[in-house]
């Protein structure tokens, strides 16, 4: 005779199966971190402008940046310099942007600035691309509204200064620090490259010794550089 079993031993039994089986918890859905993508040297350093014909006339100039940048004549803007002793010139490619100064503010050389608009690459960007400088320039700003913190690296054997500038009183700088803009001058020594980077000074002068100064050595890394009070 055939027995059938019974309804609380088939249930019984499938409380025990239930119970050797693990629940999984789901999973949590996690936002994805942001990553930024890391600026090639290519679009940090522009090579083309360490050959810039620094020394040479308005309209030899103009045709370089025509022939060497890929810019049109219709897309140079610009005009004489706010003294009338020189002119300065401007334009831009792509999210980068360009601004020539010439033989303004007693410059015996042309001043080349490039910077970008909206992101920028970091200073550890710019030292990895540009290689360590000789010397930098960490200082407090005064500015309407009030102090900025500054660093300047110098590569005198380049005519070559990179800026970086947030707009507060820090106590250090950081790496991912973004950089503001760089120049592009004549190489030269240090008494020559001082009023070639700054405007309006010239040796011997107290805004000339005070940068003089203020210029350090490297100490190999950018967490040791000293900020001085006033720039």
């Amino acid at each position: 005779m055939q027995h059938r079993p019974h309804p609380m031993g088939l249930l019984l039994g499938a409380l025990l199966l239930t119970s050797c089986v693990e629940v999984m918890p789901q999973s949590e859905s996690t936002p994805s971190a942001v990553v930024e993508t890391p600026w090639s040297c290519t679009e940090v350093v522009d090579l083309r402008l360490e050959a810039f014909p620094f020394r040479a006339s308005e309209e030899a100039v103009s045709t370089w940046v025509q022939q060497e940048i890929g810019v049109q004549s219709t897309a140079i803007q610009g005009g004489p310099s706010a003294f009338g002793n020189g002119y300065v010139k401007y334009w831009r490619v792509g999210q980068r942007w360009y601004e020539v100064s010439q033989w303004s503010d007693g410059r015996d050389s042309v001043l080349v600035k490039t910077g970008w608009d909206g992101s920028a690459p970091s200073l550890a960007e710019a030292l990895r691309c540009f290689g360590q400088p000789s010397l930098y320039r960490a200082y407090l700003a005064m500015t309407p509204g009030g102090y900025w913190t500054c660093l300047d690296l110098w590569y005198p054997e380049r005519g070559l200064l990179v800026s970086s500038c947030v707009t507060r009183k820090a106590t250090r700088i950081t790496p991912e620090q973004a950089v503001a803009d760089i120049s592009y001058v004549q190489p030269g020594t240090l008494s020559e490259l001082i009023p070639r980077f700054t405007a309006g000074i010239s040796p011997g002068s107290e805004r000339y010794t005070q940068i003089e100064r203020s210029l350090k050595p490297w100490p190999g890394d950018i967490s040791r550089i000293a900020i001085d009070d006033r720039g």
